[in-house]
């Protein structure tokens, strides 16, 4: 998968590393990646700040065929896809 940004992961001596785009990602730090660091995979939209609206949630919902009702609330869709067993973090 390529990630379109350069990330930060905690290095093997407890430092901070930056791996770029187009850097191989390092044995020591693939479990501290997931979906939302690559640009194909969308991930997880936040629940807070930027990109954290219910029209985020509904797409997140939609793209993972939870079921909620018409008119429901970020809250409400966010307890729908706990309920279906979709991340929410």
């Amino acid at each position: 998968m390529a990630r379109e940004y350069a990330v930060y992961v905690n290095g093997p001596k407890g430092d901070q590393v930056c791996i770029l785009p187009d850097e191989e990602i390092p044995s020591w730090a693939v479990d501290q990646l997931d979906e939302r660091h690559f640009s194909d995979g969308g991930g997880v939209p936040p629940k807070n700040g930027k990109g954290s609206g219910v029209k985020a949630w509904e797409a997140y919902a939609v793209d993972n065929a939870v079921d909620f009702e018409a008119g429901a609330t970020k809250e409400e869709i966010i307890a729908a896809c706990d309920a279906a067993g979709v991340p929410t973090e």
